[in-house]
């Protein structure tokens, strides 16, 4: 998959008429998710370097190299034991080339570093975040794997549900469970029940596990690429106005879903969203209906007032929510693929309420 993901970058080096990319992780110092991206590790340290022809260069700490080059066998692996500004300059002068930086991954000090060596052109390289967005089939199916694991991990919570005293338990049951199948959170999980609810990002906590709506938001990262589902249960005794809120809530969701397709503009499936749920109601929907998500849990495009339009490969969440303060919280949110003809939920649990008594 690597050797497929960096084609994809030489042909946007191409695109760009750049002659080679740089992306590193040098601490706090320069941090770049497109490294993360590419090798679906976590480096502290170290620098790629992709020319659009050829073998990509990585530049890691001595100790790391002959892990890294069984790792990594589509790179040349190299040693280095300087400065992160030395580095980057070496790497450059030895390449009289038109180089590309994603420039929000360079502090100030690196980019006037860079500026100063002669016979370079440095340009930022752009238009990355269809990188991140159009899905490769193997990518697909490891996200389709980190959904299948969070199904099974929010029947397992449910199942035994009636077994926690407070939020906090029940959270810690699903982060064991993840250690258990082998995954990690994708996120720290939400467990909100009652008044708690009507913060989209509350968390949990020691409290007891309030009666009313319980909105659990939670994912895995499973070798790399992330699931994010919510899912809102009741628990006690649902009244005729919350079935109906739910309802109301659970169609806007459908609907949004259905209108997600190749062509489709994302800003009005969101703006189509807020007038199936109604003004009155739309006041209490108080953030976008999604994200992009692939190996960050939220990545381009944000699913908003924003015209961009869906393209085939790409993975969404649609997760619409309404929220009173001081009195409760729904949120149904799966991850969508889209298909050449449509779309796919990839995540598969029942969105139905689930009353708990």
């Amino acid at each position: 998959m690597l050797a497929e993901k960096i084609k994809r970058v030489q042909s946007l080096l191409k695109e760009q008429k750049l002659d080679a990319l740089i992306a590193g992780n040098f601490g706090q110092q320069i941090s770049d998710d497109l490294l993360y991206y590419l090798l679906l590790k976590k480096l502290e340290l170290g620098l790629l370097y992709i020319p659009t022809r050829g073998k990509a260069t990585l530049f890691a700490i001595s100790f790391e190299v002959t892990q890294l080059k069984r790792e990594y066998p589509e790179l040349k692996i190299l040693p280095y034991n300087e400065s992160p500004d030395k580095l980057i300059k070496t790497v450059i002068a030895s390449n009289k080339v038109k180089m590309g930086f994603r420039n929000s991954a360079l502090p100030v000090e690196i980019k006037n570093l860079c500026s100063k060596i002669k016979g370079i052109c440095f340009s930022t390289f752009y238009n990355d975040e269809k990188l991140f967005a159009l899905k490769s089939p193997r990518e697909i199916q490891l996200l389709r794997e980190a959904c299948r694991v969070t199904d099974r991990l929010f029947k397992e919570l449910t199942n035994t549900w009636k077994q926690f005293k407070t939020e906090s338990e029940a959270a810690q049951f699903l982060l064991k469970r993840m250690i258990d199948y082998g995954v990690e959170p994708s996120f720290p999980p939400i467990i909100a029940s009652g008044a708690h609810a009507a913060d989209p990002h509350y968390g949990y906590s020691k409290s007891p596990i309030q009666k009313g709506f319980c909105v659990i938001d939670m994912g895995v990262r499973y070798q790399g690429y992330c699931s994010d589902m919510t899912r809102s249960i009741y628990v006690g005794k649902p009244n005729e106005k919350e079935l109906n809120l739910y309802a109301i809530l659970a169609n806007a969701q459908k609907q949004s879903i259905d209108a997600v397709c190749p062509g489709a503009n994302i800003k009005q499936i969101d703006e189509q969203c807020r007038e199936t749920l109604g003004r009155e109601l739309n006041e209490l929907f108080i953030h976008s209906l999604g994200h992009g998500l692939g190996t960050q849990v939220h990545e381009w495009p944000r699913v908003a007032s924003n015209d961009i339009i869906a393209e085939e490969g790409m993975v969404i969440t649609i997760e619409p929510g309404l929220y009173k303060k001081g009195a409760y919280g729904m949120r149904i949110e799966d991850d969508i693929l889209v298909r050449k003809t449509g779309q796919e939920a990839l995540s598969k649990s029942p969105r139905e309420l689930l009353v708990i008594a």
